[in-house]
């Protein structure tokens, strides 16, 4: 159905004479007074197959019905109704909040820039004047997606978020009508890249044991000492695997604590489960014995722990089913596995993987922005595709009321035609 906007919505006051013509045509008549003479007569006289009181209960007649009509389709001409247009699709923007975007913006004869490359990305984008001016802004923080609208994002959005953000699952807004916002040319099927590029950025990529690294000149180097790692493991993580994260953490120089760690390592909630019908990406009952098995033979052997992922992490392992046993962030390890746990085949090869796994899982230090980010993201640039799906356009044909008046006409001429057929 239409939505009509009305330039005379007065005009639909004159629906109340349809309706009284029909109130008028449904009152009680009296029956007609015919000259019967005598009742034979009368029954002589009546048409064959007409009901005795069918005077009294004869409906309305076609001639009140067409003209019925015929007023509904003029007062709605009258009313002078148009369709309404549909409204314009708003361009979405999707903002990149990854470390890399935060950096300084230099240009290609290496002069730095007082901008971020993020700043220059949303400059690019902004000038493109895309129709509507409003647009709804999008970055995908903690996990989850924050929105906006304006003609231009929210000026926190500018700025580093406390938690550094992962990439945006890209593929799940990749639509016409959407720009990708970022320092170096998003992959997109329907959506816009826009990108700032920029040159390489020196500074602070990570850690070493327990000293800063440094990219400089080309090369990494350690730098000042950082305070020791702090690192907390849940009483439910199996024997064996705690035991290889204590000593992985006394080899690193790493204090075991029980809260405010800088690396979590938990196993998901043990006790009765339901399948995992409310995980978000979990397969087995709990309980199960399952193994995660290894390129070179090894495996990790447990019972099932139900495990939800979480939105920001990554699925590090699965088991022979495909159901994720251990994801992690950046701090933060979960396992999906506990008592009875095993590790089989080759063991040195099976604790070295755990072991590997911990070693990303460590946290950079606060200012820390990966090498790769720190890398030239080349010259800047921007490929628009096609605008918002079903971006609204005028309607072609007669407008409504050509047609209401119209059907007036045609059921105005239907009405005399059924008056005249009644007189004869």
């Amino acid at each position: 159905m239409f939505e009509l906007d009305w330039s005379r919505p007065s005009a639909l006051l004159a629906l109340a004479l349809p309706l009284a013509l029909w109130v008028l045509a449904r009152r009680p008549r009296p029956p007609r007074e015919l000259a019967t003479g005598t009742l034979a007569i009368w029954r002589e006289l009546r048409p064959t197959g007409e009901p005795v009181g069918a005077a009294r209960r004869r409906g309305v007649p076609w001639w009140v019905r067409f003209t019925m009509a015929a007023l509904v389709c003029g007062a709605l001409a009258l009313a002078g109704p148009t369709p309404r247009p549909a409204e314009e699709e708003r361009w979405i923007v999707v903002v990149d909040q990854r470390p890399g975007v935060f950096l300084p913006w230099v240009a290609s004869d290496g002069r730095a820039d007082e901008r971020t490359r993020l700043d220059v990305a949303l400059d690019r984008a902004l000038a493109l004047q895309l129709d509507p001016a409003e647009r709804e802004w999008r970055r995908y923080v903690d996990g989850a997606w924050e929105r906006a609208t304006g003609a231009a994002p929210p000026d926190a959005w500018r700025v580093a978020p406390a938690r550094p953000a992962v990439a945006p699952p890209w593929s799940e807004v990749d639509a016409r009508g959407t720009l990708f916002v970022s320092d170096r040319r998003v992959d997109a099927t329907l959506a816009s890249p826009v990108w700032s590029g920029g040159g390489a950025v020196e500074g602070l990529v990570g850690r070493r044991g327990d000293r800063a690294l440094y990219w400089r000149g080309g090369a990494l180097a350690a730098g000042e000492s950082l305070p020791p790692l702090r690192v907390a493991i849940d009483p439910e993580v199996p024997r064996e695997l705690a035991t290889l994260t204590a000593a992985w953490a006394r080899e690193r120089g790493a204090e075991i604590v029980a809260e405010d760690a800088d690396l979590a390592v938990r196993a998901a909630p043990g006790g009765d489960g339901d399948d995992g019908e409310d995980s978000q990406d979990s397969k087995g009952s709990t309980g199960d014995a399952v193994r995660v098995r290894g390129a070179s033979g090894w495996s990790w052997r447990g019972a099932a722990r139900d495990l939800a992922v979480p939105g920001d992490a990554r699925v590090l392992r699965r088991d022979e089913r495909g159901a994720p046993r251990l994801v992690g962030t950046a701090g933060d390890l979960l396992l999906g596995l506990g008592e009875p746990f095993a590790l089989d085949g080759d063991r040195r090869a099976a604790g070295l993987a755990w072991i590997a796994h911990l070693e990303d899982a460590v946290p950079p230090p606060a200012g820390a922005v990966a090498l790769a980010a720190r890398a030239d993201a080349g010259e800047g640039g921007a490929v628009i595709g096609p605008d918002p799906a079903g971006r609204s356009a005028p309607r072609p044909g007669a407008p409504f009321a050509f047609w209401l008046t119209l059907g007036a006409l045609a059921c105005a001429a239907a009405a005399a035609r059924a008056g005249a057929a009644l007189r004869v």
